[in-house]
């Protein structure tokens, strides 16, 4: 038998075809295994592999505690787990996990900050809102006049996040990266670029690094993680003036949110 002869070239096409066939099994049975939800999560989960990575969390919530305490308790379902879709952070947090590194990329109160931020820039740009959970706000009711107070409390947040990411006017423009020359392939990255590709975006650093020609290596991506730290401390903030807004980014013990701004 020759590599001519129709019986060989026959065979051939079928160990092709069952080469195929076994390398598609074995790719859905790792993408199945990837997304089984864990027991802790309950027998009600059904795995979706299209959803993706998912990170497991438990359900908090605050309960009385005594007359005037408050404390918090699992509020989980039957005291069970539950499934979110892993971002940005959960992925650095993972890298960091698996390089071993001796300090966590960013602190909790820096990933709240970012997810609120994420979370109320989404949320406004869709005017999805019927209530607001935004303690400070005056005013208020059950009526159609709610949906606007929530909206344009929300829009008076992002305007507060956005003095404290790029400045009160332009000069005061925060830049994160700069180049120290005039060069066609490395652009400014500026602040309020820097958090909202990666807060919105769910862009890694070495992405946003890629699109603005700036080489990805250690010296640059330490310089970006460093700027993009420092941003999400301006946007926690620890100085006021004016009324205090107070809100938790959705997370137990986050740092208060200050409002920055000199009232009117």
């Amino acid at each position: 038998m020759t590599r001519q002869d129709p019986e060989y070239q026959g065979l051939l096409r079928q160990l092709r075809r069952e080469a195929a066939q076994a390398g598609e099994t074995e790719r859905v049975a790792e993408m199945k295994a990837r997304a089984e939800i864990p027991a802790e999560c309950g027998p009600m989960m059904r795995r979706g592999p299209a959803n993706g990575a998912f990170r497991v969390f438990t359900p908090l919530a605050f309960y009385p505690d005594g007359e005037d305490g408050w404390t918090a308790k699992d509020a989980g379902y039957l005291g069970r787990k539950a499934i979110a879709n892993a971002d940005i952070f959960d992925r650095m947090f993972a890298q960091a996990a698996r390089r071993k590194a001796k300090s966590a990329p960013l602190t909790q109160v820096q990933v709240a900050v970012a997810r609120h931020y994420r979370d109320l820039t989404e949320r406004h740009a869709t005017a999805g809102l019927s209530c607001s959970s935004f303690e400070g706000r005056s005013g208020g009711g059950t009526d159609a006049t709610a949906f606007m107070d929530a909206l344009l409390s929300d829009r008076l947040r992002l305007d507060l996040l956005h003095v404290r990411i790029e400045g009160e006017r332009e000069k005061e423009e925060h830049l994160a990266m700069s180049p120290t020359r005039a060069s066609e392939t490395r652009m400014t990255i500026r602040s309020r670029r820097l958090v909202e590709s990666i807060c919105i975006g769910d862009q890694s650093i070495d992405a946003v690094l890629k699109a603005h020609g700036w080489p990805v290596n250690a010296r640059y991506y330490r310089q970006a993680m460093n700027a993009f730290r420092q941003i999400l401390d301006r946007m926690s903030g620890s100085r006021f003036e004016g009324r205090i807004l107070a809100s938790t980014y959705g997370v137990p013990g986050a740092a208060a949110f200050w409002a920055d701004h000199k009232a009117a």
